[in-house]
């Protein structure tokens, strides 16, 4: 069986997003993130597919953008996510 092309992306931002969410578990951007990363994860368990996500997408730009100076390894996790939605057209 094939894995989804984002498998890997994803499972390395839920770790990211963990780290970063022990650092500072009030930040609330983290935690939607941390909780809508889980739902793609389990998505793709059972379906093996994944639909568009705009919310996810905007909000790990928001991310992005916050996190940037404060988080580059997280930073760089969404990145690929990012760039992993950009290529399979998600």
């Amino acid at each position: 069986m094939n894995q989804h092309p984002l498998r890997p992306a994803l499972d390395q931002l839920h770790s990211e997003l963990a780290r970063a969410n022990t650092a500072d578990p009030a930040e609330d951007l983290l935690l939607d993130l941390q909780r809508d990363t889980q739902a793609l994860l389990e998505q793709i368990d059972q379906s093996h597919e994944l639909a568009a996500h705009p919310d996810f997408r905007q909000r790990l730009a928001d991310a992005m953008l916050r996190f940037e100076v404060s988080h580059p390894t997280l930073t760089a996790a969404m990145d690929q996510v990012a760039d992993v939605f950009n290529r399979v057209g998600i």
